[in-house]
């Protein structure tokens, strides 16, 4: 047995198989060689700093099975380092890249080979970083952080073997592609992912996360919300730039607000649940399924608005991204219905409000199931159709119409009023 402790000063490291070189080492260690047992034989770590490129790293602990083909690192890390001194340690061709300083504190178990390899779903990584100037560029996706603070911990399932990481900011831009943009104020999210060194491969993330406000833009439509929660599963393919990513999603927020082209909305405390996909036959399309109920809903397009004390919906919606329109490119189908809703509309100088409305919609036709409609003094109830709407709003026909309705009370001379020349084109 040779036991030997040793003390270094300003050492350099270099090796063909790891991608840095280290300088400035300086430590103190206590080496055991057992010639007889080469399991036994092990280095232990009492103090340890060195630099590479611009960063510092300081380590306890131990390193074992040194005699044996694969060495076994148990160390305590503490590291201030220059992200971008981690790019020679990402596999070649994987267009990822980092920017920014992070210091930290880390609990690390790995075999060298791993540490080689970038086999991280291998290695057992636990611990925090404080990042400032935080940018990671990933294929098409990038995120950029003023501050962040992740804490890593040990992945517990074997889809999410990659990542269990929760991260704390701020401020935290996010985009993907050119077509989808967020901005986070006060961010608390926990993300659990697949290997996300493996670029052409399909990625699995899954996110618990709550948020003070988020701004966010995809094309043409954008969107903000107050105090959000929620939770999402995604799988996506960093280096599709054409395909959307699958999204399952449940949401709860405080406060919606919504625009696309001269459609508005304002909804507080919509709850529900998103999914999305790309299309068949063509992945630049996008596929939404929408399932929510919102109090005080208010929501308008051009001079027409509504609001409403209740509203819920349930909708499948259809993107074409080759639709010229930008309210045509948007094909949506399912249910809504609204409860206590005032309309104001350029089509009639009235007062008029909706009890009720349960309804069915199509891209080109509303089918009414239930409906309470108050007229100034007038009341309905109706039930029946509104079609030609896909022609109506490509300004190449008019509205057409057949409804049943029932009533206790009716102005007719105030609706006759109302109706004079309703319908006809202007010479």
């Amino acid at each position: 047995v040779i036991d030997v402790v040793a003390t270094m000063n300003k050492g350099t490291f270099a090796y063909s198989a790891l991608p840095v070189k280290l300088r400035e080492m300086n430590g103190d260690l206590r080496v055991l060689l057992d010639l007889n047992n080469d399991s036994t034989s092990h280095i232990v770590i009492n103090r340890f700093s060195t630099l590479t490129g611009n960063s510092r790293i300081e380590a306890k602990g131990l390193i074992d099975h040194i005699m044996l083909d694969d060495m076994l690192f148990d160390l305590n890390l503490k590291m201030g380092l220059q992200l971008a001194d981690l790019k020679p340690f990402l596999p070649e061709g994987m267009n990822m890249s980092f920017s920014g300083m992070a210091n930290g504190n880390a609990s690390t178990k790995f075999l060298l080979s791993d540490a080689m390899n970038a086999n991280i779903e291998k290695m057992n990584i636990t611990g925090w970083i404080d990042a400032s100037n935080l940018r990671i560029d990933y294929d098409s996706l990038s995120m950029q952080a003023d501050k962040a603070q992740l804490r890593l911990s040990k992945p517990q399932s074997k889809q999410y073997a990659f990542l269990n990481a929760d991260l704390r900011s701020p401020k935290l831009n996010v985009q993907q592609g050119k077509n989808i943009k967020a901005t986070l104020h006060n961010v608390n999210m926990k993300a659990l992912t697949s290997n996300l060194m493996e670029t052409n491969k399909l990625n699995l993330i899954k996110l618990n996360f709550d948020f003070d406000q988020m701004k966010a833009g995809i094309s043409d439509m954008t969107t903000a919300l107050q105090k959000t929660k929620g939770d999402a599963d995604i799988a996506m393919n960093f280096s599709d730039t054409v395909s959307w990513p699958t999204v399952d999603c449940n949401f709860d927020i405080s406060k919606l607000n919504f625009a696309m082209d001269s459609t508005l909305a304002e909804i507080y405390a919509p709850k529900g649940s998103l999914k999305m996909k790309s299309a068949k036959g063509n992945p630049a399309d996008l596929l939404l399924d929408i399932v929510y109920s919102g109090k005080n809903t208010t929501a308008s397009m051009g001079k027409e608005k509504i609001t409403a004390s209740d509203m819920n919906m349930d909708a499948a919606i259809a993107y074409k991204s080759n639709e010229k329109s930008t309210i045509l490119q948007w094909e949506p189908n399912g249910f809504v219905s609204m409860y206590n809703a005032d309309i104001e509309t350029s089509e009639f100088a009235a007062d008029i409000s909706l009890p009720v409305l349960e309804m069915n919609f199509t891209p080109n036709a509303y089918n009414i199931k239930n409906a309470k409609l108050l007229v100034d003094n007038s009341d309905f109830e109706l039930t029946g159709k509104l079609w030609n709407v896909d022609e109506y709003l490509k300004n190449k026909g008019l509205l057409k119409g057949e409804f049943k309705f029932r009533s206790e009370l009716t102005d007719v001379y105030r609706l006759m009023d109302l109706t004079s020349g309703f319908g006809e084109e202007d010479s």
